[in-house]
């Protein structure tokens, strides 16, 4: 259905395949887990030197412990170098065909499927899964690297990444890893690129070919205001996608979305929509909450919305049928 928007959160990915699948590592792991996550993989390096200070605020609220380093990094220096190695970490996590996603995409692929979706995940499991079944994502705001692949494609659909994501990148003009956090910087110049491949996502973040530094990921940090490393034209762009797709849809369909009403950029717009809003989750205090926020606000009417208490999984078929893709 052209008029449905997909919306997937952390609960998505990480509910979009077994068990099994995630005890190997092979998903991206929930907020809570995060912290832990990032400092034991062999990944990343800054994070395993966060100040001891500070380790306790990141081990109970991971958005508290980010806030505080960025707020401070002209004592810390290290804004940019985690934000690097976040996105390197889920850089690296790839769709089985036993996934969702892939699933999803398949049926994307089959039915020609005209709807959106809007993603908050950092990770790329739903837009690889879509390029192997040949269906390109529209990400308004970034350039791609792999123009051939984009003009043999058959089909296409709009993506927003509000938070941006793994693979998107831009070049900087200088060492970067090393200048502390400016809330108030911008990027003059230069493409903002959308990688499709995984190897060139590794590469921009590790490799350093002469006279070139290491590309600067475009990605919000986990904390309460979701800020951007740098104010950029791909965060701008993808907030006033999210703004159009979220007033135009009629339906929007919320996946593993955590009800954190403080993330007013997403939770206003929805408290403005028409649209009747499907929510699903396995959790009863997120049913609950939402809820609650949806009988409390005055633009959401009692009828205009769904509660479907299951995870991804247990919900894919629902989630097909809802938005046409039998």
């Amino acid at each position: 259905m052209k008029d449905s928007v997909l919306f997937f959160g952390a609960g998505a990915s990480y509910g979009s395949d077994s068990k099994h699948a995630r005890n190997q590592g092979l998903l991206p792991p929930l907020g809570k887990d995060l912290y832990n996550a990032l400092k034991s993989s062999t990944l990343t390096d800054a994070w395993k030197r966060i100040p001891e200070d500070i380790t306790p605020i990141f081990s109970e609220n991971f958005e508290a412990g980010m806030a505080e380093i960025m707020n401070n990094d002209i004592k810390y220096i290290m804004t940019h170098e985690l934000l690097m190695e976040t996105a390197l970490y889920f850089a690296q996590f790839r769709p089985l065909k036993t996934n969702l996603y892939y699933k999803l995409a398949e049926k994307i692929a089959i039915n020609k499927w005209k709807g959106s979706i809007i993603t908050l995940n950092y990770e790329r499991l739903l837009e690889e899964s879509l390029l192997i079944h040949k269906v390109v994502s529209v990400v308004h705001g970034a350039d791609t690297t792999e123009e051939g692949e984009i003009k043999r494609a058959p089909h296409a659909i709009e993506l927003c990444y509000p938070h941006g994501a793994c693979h998107f990148s831009i070049g900087f003009a200088k060492e970067w890893e090393k200048e502390p956090y400016r809330p108030n910087s911008d990027i003059v110049g230069g493409a903002i690129y959308q990688l499709i491949h995984q190897i060139n996502i590794i590469e921009c973040y590790t490799k350093k070919p002469l006279p070139y530094v290491r590309r600067l990921p475009l990605i919000c940090a986990y904390e309460p205001d979701k800020r951007p490393l740098t104010n950029n034209k791909l965060i701008i762009y993808q907030h006033a996608r999210l703004k159009n797709l979220i007033n135009e849809a009629k339906q929007i369909i919320m996946i593993g979305i955590n009800c954190n009403f403080a993330d007013a950029h997403i939770w206003g717009l929805l408290a403005e929509t028409q649209a009747k809003i499907i929510y699903i989750d396995p959790y009863e205090s997120q049913i609950d909450k939402f809820a609650e926020w949806a009988k409390s606000n005055n633009k959401q009417e009692k009828t205009n919305y769904k509660l479907i208490n299951k995870n991804f999984n247990d919900s894919f078929k629902e989630i097909c049928n809802l938005v046409g893709l039998n």
